[in-house]
Parts: structure tokens; sequence; C-alpha cells
């Protein structure tokens, strides 16, 4: 169920549903029409089992929410931590190269591990982006 539909639902059990039995209660007492109780019990009978069911769903959506959030969080934290230590390996091996230059090989080699590295850098940052989208919801 959508969030909107949910919000909709919810709008007519809280505040449609009770207030149409009480109108029904109170016009049909006006005019002398017979059987006003027997309807509003009704109505009233329906907001009981919308509220009930509604209940579940809010129970259940906000159970599944709190799994989702807590395997994002650990997946997130797993995702960062690899790009963080591919991170540090290449910056290391960047390192031990800038000293040792010789050839345009290893410059190419050199450029390509940052470009690597780089990238890595730009993971996490979606790695986030993307745990913080999920967090709000979109």
């Amino acid at each position: 169920m959508s969030n909107r539909v949910y919000d909709i639902l919810r709008f007519i059990t809280a505040v449609v549903l009770p207030a149409l039995a009480t109108l029904i209660i109170t016009i049909f007492k006006i005019w002398n029409i017979p059987n006003g109780e027997l309807y509003a019990a009704t109505i009233t009978a329906i907001d009981c089992f919308l509220g009930s069911i509604l209940q579940i769903s809010n129970y259940s959506y906000n159970r599944v929410e709190k799994i989702k959030a807590e395997y994002v969080d650990k997946q997130t934290i797993s995702d960062v931590m690899d790009v963080v230590s591919l991170r540090e390996k290449y910056t290391r091996m960047i390192y031990d190269l800038s000293g040792k230059i010789e050839s345009e090989d290893d410059i190419k080699e050199r450029e390509a591990l940052i470009q690597r590295r780089n990238a890595y850098i730009n993971i996490k940052s979606d790695i986030e982006d993307i745990t913080s989208r999920v967090k709000r919801g979109d």
C-alpha cells in the first residue's frame, strides 16, 4: 500500500466515518427517520475494521522499514569500508611508485592507479548518496 493510499484511508477512518455516523444519528433523530442507530452502528463497525487493518499495516510497514534501515546501515558500512581500504591500497601504491618513476610505463601505471583511486572515491560518494536517499525514502 502506498503512502498516499494509507493517508487517505487513515483520514477516512479517523475523520470521515465517525463524522458520518454522528451525522446519520443526528439527522435521523431530528427527522424521526427509523433505524438511524442501525446505520450508524454499521458505519462504526466498518470504521473499527478499517482502523484495525490500518494499524496492522502500519505495524508491518514500520517493522519492514526498521529491518531495511538496519540492513542498509550494515551494508553501507561494509561497502564504505571496502572502498576505504581499496583507496588506501591504491594511495600506498601511488606513493611507492612516485619515487621510482623511470619509464613511460611507470608513469602510465601511476596515472591508472590515480584514476582507480578517484573512481573508488566517487563510488564512496555514490554509496553515501544512495544511503541517504533510502533513509529519506526517495
